[in-house]
């Protein structure tokens, strides 16, 4: 009997270890891409006003393409954490959000979202044929979803997002999952990495500026093109030097003016995307 005892005793005690051993693999789907441990979509017949200031942080693609999955760069030191994914319209008609737990062994580099998205391709198409460019928002954040249970208020320092992909054949999902943060490294290294881009809710504003002390002169914002501009209406370039390395926390600021008058800096914490 106690032999039979020990003997399960080691079994648990295994088995525990093999649980906690693939956990983190669990988070991958089988392109590499990390799966949301929750993903909420809502489509509202009337807007619904969050009155959040930053609604993106993201490299502006081609509008209407479908939501299958995005593709965001995370600096070192980001395994073992959450991610909150937030995807919002400029008419605030559409929301969804997702969270996702990043790997332990997660390396720094680029990596796959998946967004199994209910809506499908037309949905899409005739959101971009309404909206116009710069008509969604995608926003990538550190930390637990800001307004759920246990969390702050305010979302974590943003992680830039570099354009929505498709995940379209195998042999695609297989080249994906060959790729390593290194390989992705030198590629961007090679070529000048696309611009990013935050998305605002200056509120009306008649002019809006954007820097990051230190590092920038205060740069002009423009209105976006979107006839209804509910949830955002203002888009501002982030260029910053070169030297700058992804793994520097930096803080971009965002003034408006209205009516003559300044109003409340829009402060923005956010991972830069790597120039080189």
């Amino acid at each position: 009997m106690h032999r039979l005892s020990a003997t399960w005793s080691v079994l648990t005690r295994s088995l525990a270890l093999l649980i906690v051993a693939v956990s983190p693999a669990l988070a991958r789907e089988g392109n590499g891409a990390l799966k949301p441990a929750r993903l909420d979509e809502s489509l509202r017949e009337s807007p619904m006003i969050s009155g959040a200031r930053l609604a993106g942080y993201a490299v502006p693609e081609a509008p209407g393409a479908a939501r299958t999955a995005f593709r965001a760069w995370l600096p070192a030191g980001m395994g073992g954490s959450a991610l909150c994914l937030r995807v919002v319209a400029a008419d605030a008609l559409y929301e969804a959000r997702g969270v996702y737990e990043v790997p332990a062994d997660q390396p720094a580099g680029a990596v796959l979202l998946d967004f199994d998205s209910r809506y499908g391709t037309d949905f899409w198409q005739s959101r971009a044929v309404e909206l116009g460019a710069d008509g969604v928002a995608v926003l990538l954040t550190e930390g637990a979803c800001p307004g759920t249970e246990g969390t702050d208020a305010r979302p974590g320092r943003a992680v830039p997002v570099l354009a929505t992909t498709e995940a379209t054949t195998e042999a695609t999902a297989e080249a994906t999952a060959e790729a390593t943060a290194e390989a992705t490294a030198e590629a961007t290294a090679e070529a000048t990495a696309p611009v990013p881009a935050l998305l605002v809710n200056s509120f009306r504003a008649e002019q809006s500026f954007v820097f990051v002390d230190g590092l920038t002169d205060p740069t002009p914002c423009e209105r976006i093109a979107a006839p209804v501009r509910t949830a955002f209406d203002t888009r501002c370039e982030l260029a910053l030097p070169s030297e700058v390395a992804a793994d520097t926390p930096l803080t971009a600021t965002v003034l408006t003016i209205r009516g003559g008058e300044m109003g409340p800096p829009i402060e923005v914490p956010l991972w830069p995307l790597p120039r080189r």
